[in-house]
């Protein structure tokens, strides 16, 4: 579920793989809540946004970052959730 908070990082011109037109794509982060392994997360999120299709869309390097992100968010809940019940 994405909440409507986008900050903006960056804007280049690029062939935009959702309209395959050329113009500015803007690469914006955003909070997320993702469900994973059972527990809700809320992670920032990194996407690009094209302007002309009112869509988000990721590349592969974002994906394997907002994957690793995911990760280490849960790992990070699992471990203070032990630490909390020692």
């Amino acid at each position: 579920m994405k909440v409507l908070t986008d900050k903006i990082i960056k804007t280049e011109v690029m062939l935009c793989p959702c309209c395959m037109e050329t113009h500015e794509v803007q690469t914006v982060e955003y909070m997320d809540k993702t469900v994973y392994n059972g527990v809700e997360l809320g992670t920032d999120t990194i996407s690009c946004y094209c302007s002309l299709a009112d869509t988000y869309f990721e590349v592969d390097e974002i994906i394997s970052r907002n994957y690793r992100v995911l990760v280490e968010t849960y790992q990070k809940l699992m471990e203070n959730k032990n630490e909390a019940g020692n």
